[in-house]
């Protein structure tokens, strides 16, 4: 007996937990010797049948102009929110990948998108995969976020193999699997489908692409995530799919779906809901602001940022706390990259002389929002100087500006949105950039706007 590879094809004649060809885990299946030249035997046919000068025949190609361009149907989620991270809603014959960490809100969405989509705008015909739950579940779920009885069919098949021939029954248009990790395939080690968790997720992506442009569906394959955040499988799953939207960490009642691919829009966008007893609410455009302290109850160590986010911009609160270190500094958050902190505190410590070096420092914001906004950088350097000298800024401050390396304030994008808000909230003062052109008429808002060039002036702002 030989073993070969499901990936490579290689051959070896012992089992091995790694093919040392590809690298990969789990790959290497038992083949009798007569397979394996029957095998070779096809694949010497395959190359004779697909011979460079038979392939240079074959090859149509087209020019722009000779290429149709057809609208695909796009169908609204029922949420506004979720509408717009997938650039307006689902898109027949896409295939869609969410991912989070359990208990946040998948199978909810999932259930309340489908619940939606069968009753309102435009119904559509959905069949819900429940590979993880009970049907009992699944309709314990429905009662509690008032799903009604319609053009909804759940089945809890988990094999891959008969998934086709519910689509077709169904004359589904949203298909929804919940979750492609517990799907499995009872025909057994094939070329085709492996006993490889690797093998397996890779070929039903595949197959729901196929599915989705055969039966001119929407797909949504729901997945499940390592301990470090990333989705669970290979990276393949993940080139394969049009769009991924994944569930951010939230330590509240605030759910935050950010898109992290997307080819029928932005890819920047975030979704903000909001979990309650009946389901997960959209956060409407007035609720977008996270600023829990009004401005008679200021305190040490924290400033406002003008977040901006996709295609729109609201307030975030952030704290910082600095406490002597005993040892080597470390730097804490959950919700700002650590490298950037590191980053703005060093600058703070070369221009102003603080020493950050030996001190422990801790960053986090109001409603958990993780930050990737370069936009935040000063607001952050006057949170940590507050915290350090245990003064509080001396009014309600917005704060909005990058800073380089060598301390100076550099001018960011969507200033007049960013403006708005603060306008909107009633913000007393902002401090921009020097070199900031775009704000909105003074005469439409009594915001100061203090305007500096470098990371020294701030010092000023807590005398």
């Amino acid at each position: 007996m030989e073993y070969r590879c499901t990936e490579c094809q290689s051959s070896y004649s012992r089992w091995s937990g790694q093919c040392p060809r590809c690298g990969l885990w789990n790959t290497l299946v038992e083949t009798s010797p007569t397979s394996m030249r029957g095998h070779n035997s096809v694949a010497s046919a395959t190359s004779a049948r697909y011979s460079p000068h038979k392939l240079q025949e074959e090859i149509h190609t087209h020019t722009l102009d000779q290429i149709t361009t057809i609208p695909r149907a796009q169908y609204s989620t029922g949420s506004s929110e979720f509408d717009r991270c997938l650039g307006g809603g689902l898109v027949l014959g896409s295939v869609l990948l969410l991912s989070g960490e359990p208990g946040i809100g998948k199978s909810t969405l999932l259930l309340q998108t489908a619940g939606k989509m069968t009753i309102d705008g435009t119904p559509v015909r959905c069949l819900y995969i429940s590979a993880e739950e009970s049907l009992q579940q699944q309709s314990l779920r429905a009662t509690r976020l008032a799903i009604p009885n319609n053009t909804l069919f759940f089945s809890q098949e988990k094999n891959i193999a008969r998934i086709e021939s519910g689509i077709i029954s169904t004359k589904a248009q949203l298909v929804i699997i919940d979750s492609i990790q517990a799907m499995r395939h009872e025909l057994g080690t094939s070329s085709f489908m492996s006993d490889s968790p690797i093998s397996l997720l890779r070929n039903i992506t595949a197959l729901a692409r196929e599915w989705a442009e055969t039966h001119h569906c929407a797909i949504i394959l729901a997945a499940h995530v390592t301990k470090e955040g990333s989705i669970a499988g290979p990276k393949f799953v993940e080139h394969m799919v049009d769009t991924i939207v994944q569930f951010d960490k939230s330590y509240h009642e605030y759910r935050f779906i950010s898109v992290r691919k997307n080819r029928f829009g932005s890819s920047n966008e975030i979704a903000i809901f909001k979990m309650s007893s009946t389901g997960l609410l959209d956060i409407t455009e007035a609720e977008q602001n996270f600023v829990k302290t009004s401005a008679t109850t200021w305190a040490v160590g924290t400033c406002i940022c003008a977040y901006y986010e996709g295609t729109r911009s609201f307030l975030i609160e952030i704290q910082a706390l600095t406490v002597s270190a005993y040892n080597a500094n470390k730097v804490f958050s959950d919700v700002v990259d650590t490298r950037k902190i590191f980053r703005i505190a060093a600058v703070l410590e070369k221009c102003l002389a603080i020493p950050f070096s030996q001190q422990n420092i801790y960053i986090n914001t109001s409603g958990s929002m993780y930050i990737r906004d370069s936009g935040a950088d000063l607001s952050i350097a006057l949170a940590l100087l507050s915290a350090y000298k245990n003064k509080a800024l001396t009014q309600m401050t917005c704060a909005v500006g990058e800073i380089s390396l060598s301390g100076m304030i550099r001018n960011i994008e969507h200033m007049p949105a960013r403006y708005r808000q603060c306008s909107n909230f009633g913000i007393p003062r902002i401090i921009v950039p020097q070199d900031t052109t775009e704000l909105a008429p003074k005469s439409s808002s009594t915001i100061k706007v203090k305007k500096i060039s470098h990371i020294r002036d701030i010092a000023a702002l807590l005398e």
